[in-house]
């Protein structure tokens, strides 16, 4: 809301427009709505009335979601234009990131456990022991940028992935009782 008074809109044609306030509120509702069922979905039983009460309304809130952005006319702005989705390349890119997403949630979970309970580190242990991946990661979102406009997108996302997947399959390999340097920060770059 702030924003929406202190910052003015440097486009012309989109200065003059109001913001989607129905869409605002259908996107807020149905993701805090289904975020709350699966942080409570354990205490409350995955089954159970409020679990399965939640998750419905988040998939009624998020369905009107995509039935208000599909009629919003002028002077509103939608918030998620979804012409946007008929582009293949934006398409791919997030079927690229949502699996990205999936197998960096799984591979820091696991490598956290297998830190802790295999190889017998500390909490604070496992959070340093990550710090190296963390800045190699700052690291190349920088680098991605000039590489960008130097081989093109599709280069660099398809070598990106590719380096990726090495990493994933190396680290796949970890031996029970591995070593912190050689099996998880060596492939870590990759």
């Amino acid at each position: 809301m702030l924003a929406s008074r202190g910052i003015r809109e440097s486009r012309p044609n989109v200065a003059a427009r109001s913001i989607d306030w129905a869409g605002a509120t259908l996107v807020t509702t149905g993701i805090l709505s289904s975020l709350y069922a699966l942080v409570r979905a354990n205490a409350a039983g995955w089954g159970s009335t409020q679990t399965v009460g939640l998750l419905s309304l988040a998939a009624v809130l998020l369905a009107g979601l995509v039935l208000v952005e599909s009629r919003v006319a002028a002077p509103l702005v939608p918030l998620v234009p979804l012409t946007i989705f008929r582009q293949r390349h934006v398409r791919a890119a997030n079927v690229a990131m949502a699996a990205t997403a999936a197998a960096m949630v799984g591979l820091f979970f696991v490598l956290n456990l297998y830190l802790q309970e295999i190889l017998g580190y500390s909490a604070i242990g496992v959070g340093l022991s990550s710090l190296p991946l963390g800045l190699m990661l700052m690291g190349a979102a920088g680098a991605a940028g000039p590489l960008l406009e130097r081989i093109g997108t599709k280069a660099v996302l398809i070598r990106g992935l590719g380096l990726f997947t090495v990493g994933l399959a190396w680290l796949a390999r970890i031996p029970l009782h591995g070593s912190y340097v050689s099996d998880i920060l060596a492939p870590s770059p990759a």
